[in-house]
């Protein structure tokens, strides 16, 4: 599984809509749970981490392995990884 699958079948299991702009989804998550990219200003939105690391690349294409720990946070400013509005 990718963390994109994951979070998809962890969203439709506990009734968390997801915001997924057209062609683009899987590709960048605008929105979970009525969280929104821009709610907190202009670079606000989502990141993904996996055991800690923020990959580069859209989260359908990172492969998980047992035991990894995936977090997606809402940052109000997406260069600063550790303002965060949500985990």
């Amino acid at each position: 599984d990718t963390v994109y699958d994951i979070l998809v079948k962890a969203s439709d299991s506990n009734g968390i809509k997801l915001n997924e702009p057209g062609l683009e989804k899987g590709f960048y998550i605008a929105g979970i749970n009525g969280i929104d990219q821009f709610d907190c200003g202009q670079e606000s939105g989502w990141l993904y981490s996996v055991n800690g690391d923020y990959p580069n690349y859209a989260c359908r294409y990172y492969t998980v392995s047992d035991g990894d720990v995936i977090c997606f946070s809402y940052t109000c400013k997406i260069g600063d990884k550790h303002d965060f509005k949500n985990d």
